[in-house]
């Protein structure tokens, strides 16, 4: 019975010093607090835009890319989404980066009846968008001729490169 109690007692202790231990924040960590930051900077972005537009986001649709873009070892948020009012869509690219993770910026990539952006690869600083463009007789549902196109984030913007 002594051991029971003397060992529950040990074990009270133990918990009790690890609730009042202040650990430093290990390097991983930070990474994970600054990759969570550039996210939820991303969504409010996206609130606000529905806010302000009265569009809506088509979350469905929604290509995620998580790499280093701007060359600090944490990773950073990249979104390829599509936003709709009635029948006219529109695609756009949010890009956040963990060097200033307040700060998201958006570039138009494309919509109905000009061209339809469907997936994107991080290489280094540019952003490589492939999608479809449309050709004199297509179809406003159905873009033919496929495009690439490749965008620079470079000193807080998103720019085409030609």
């Amino acid at each position: 019975m002594k051991t029971a109690i003397a060992l529950g007692c040990s074990l009270l202790c133990c918990l009790l010093a690890g609730c009042a231990s202040s650990e430093r924040m290990h390097s991983a960590a930070g990474q994970a607090d600054m990759r969570q930051a550039t996210v939820l900077s991303v969504e409010r972005k996206i609130a606000s835009i529905v806010r302000q537009t009265g569009d809506w986001e088509m979350s469905q649709y929604r290509s995620y890319n998580r790499s280093d873009i701007d060359g600090d070892e944490v990773s950073d948020t990249a979104l390829l989404t599509t936003f709709e009012r009635g029948n006219i869509w529109r695609r756009d690219l949010l890009v956040c980066l963990s060097t200033a993770p307040a700060r998201v910026m958006l570039m138009h990539l494309g919509a109905k009846g000009k061209r339809m952006a469907e997936t994107f690869e991080v290489e280094g600083q540019h952003i490589v968008v492939k999608g479809k463009e449309y050709a004199e007789n297509d179809a406003l549902c159905c873009p033919s001729l496929p495009y690439r196109a490749v965008y620079l984030v470079s000193e807080g913007k998103v720019k085409e490169t030609k």
